[in-house]
């Protein structure tokens, strides 16, 4: 009964071993080629009410809108 047990547990061990290495293997081919299509530099709004020499100052940081094309679809996203 302990030695059915064992082998039981060890063949289960290794199914699930395998199993995972077959799923890892097979996620490697996920990612698909695309094309930038545009940078711009995004400018960040302002929404402070009253005079301009009166505005707190804005901080500096960069960010980028960039359109990538993948298939046929354009996407935008922000670095």
């Amino acid at each position: 009964m302990k030695k059915t047990l064992m082998v039981s547990a060890l063949m289960l061990s290794a199914l699930l071993v395998y199993l995972h290495a077959d799923t890892k293997r097979g996620s490697k081919d996920q990612y698909q080629t695309a094309t930038v299509v545009s940078v711009d530099k995004h400018v960040a709004e302002s929404n402070y009410v009253g005079s301009p020499t009166d505005a707190p100052l804005q901080a500096e940081d960069y960010s980028y809108d960039i359109g990538i094309r993948l298939d046929c679809n354009i996407y935008v996203g922000r670095y």
